[in-house]
């Protein structure tokens, strides 16, 4: 993939496709000419064998110094699970706070469900605006009369760890801060009575997680229960400790809780802070409770969050299988996390079509 600054004559290749790539919206009249010819330094496109494939139209506003703008940010389709818009973003921000910004802006419309959850992920917040529109905060008539939208802003870091180090056009591989979460996967969760739902398979795909995490260099953080004193994973408990099966080492942190939330008070997030962590892979157990209150705790923090969608599981719940709250998990938490399976995660750089 070559990443590169935009160039006027990108123009006609950008405004041949754009509109395909927005199902037949016509679009193009949001591109005049004048950001190609005027915006090129701070604007980028990517290509994949001399084929366009994505771009971002961007500048630093001339009213304020601080600030600068997204305004346009495209994908082509069979690209959208490859981390380009992303990677671009990354960009952006590089080469705006090498100028002195300090925050990006942007707009989207609040239909655009997919436009405001990635912006989410990506760290900005929503403005509070002066109306709501399901649920959604937005400014009302910002575009004119009806065209209500919803304002981002990201505050750039003063010490960025965020995209390419160097040059903003390399080739470089995206390099993410990024950790493992194994929740919950103790000895009593396995107990042969009532063990959890395919036990054998999921300690198999979490193994290969904890593979592909030591391999990238990956921290590693266990979360282990303690359920109380009457609790069949009582603190010191046989049920309690981790399955051996995981082969931690004196590396691997270890985060006792007490409540299906892994950051409800525990030292996880100060330690995920420490370390520069913004992207977190995610798997274990119990799909409906600690795994999902984790996810969306994680998502409320700002994490940019990975759901191993073959290792996690449950025990059946009424007239509901195992195998049925966890496809309806994998589902529902699509909202907070990009939900994959094991092979196509990657971590720190691996090859994998969900690589952090």
């Amino acid at each position: 993939m070559n990443f590169r600054q935009l160039k006027e004559s990108d123009y006609f290749s950008v405004i041949s496709v754009i509109d395909n790539w927005w199902d037949g919206r016509h679009m193009a009249d949001m591109l005049p000419k004048l950001f190609f010819q005027h915006f090129h330094d701070t604007s980028f496109v990517a290509e994949e064998n001399g084929q366009l494939v994505a771009f971002l139209v961007g500048f630093v506003s001339q009213t304020d110094a601080d600030e600068a703008y997204i305004h346009f940010v495209g994908v082509h389709p069979e690209y959208r699970r490859h981390e380009l818009a992303r990677q671009l973003y990354d960009r952006f921000f590089t080469v705006v706070q090498d100028r002195g910004c300090r925050r990006v802006k942007c707009v989207t419309s609040p239909v655009n469900k997919g436009s405001i959850l990635f912006h989410t992920r990506m760290g900005f917040r929503m403005e509070p605006g002066n109306g709501e529109v399901d649920g959604v905060p937005v400014f009302t008539d910002h575009d004119g009369a009806g065209h209500s939208r919803v304002r981002f802003v990201r505050e750039l870091r003063s010490e960025p760890n965020i995209g390419p180090a160097t040059d903003p056009t390399a080739n470089t591989a995206h390099t993410a801060h990024t950790a493992l979460l194994v929740i919950d996967v103790q000895v009593g969760m396995f107990a042969p009575h009532n063990p959890v739902f395919q036990g054998e398979n999921l300690l198999n795909e979490v193994r290969a997680l904890i593979s592909k995490a030591r391999q990238a260099g990956a921290p590693i953080f266990y979360i282990r229960h303690d359920g109380g004193a009457e609790s069949d994973l009582a603190y010191g408990s046989p049920a309690w400790h981790l399955h051996s099966d995981l082969a931690r080492t004196d590396a691997d942190i270890v985060i006792d809780k007490r409540t299906p939330d892994s950051f409800f008070e525990t030292p996880l997030q100060s330690l995920l802070q420490q370390r520069g962590i913004r992207n977190l892979v995610m798997c274990g157990i119990q799909t409906e409770v600690c795994v999902d209150t984790t996810c969306r705790r994680a998502f409320s923090l700002g994490y940019r969050l990975t759901l191993a969608s073959d290792a996690h599981s449950t025990w059946p719940r009424g007239e509901l299988s195992a195998q049925q709250i966890i496809s309806h998990h994998n589902d529902v938490l699509r909202w907070f996390a990009d939900v994959a399976p094991v092979e196509s995660i990657g971590l720190g750089g691996l090859s994998g079509e969900y690589t952090l």
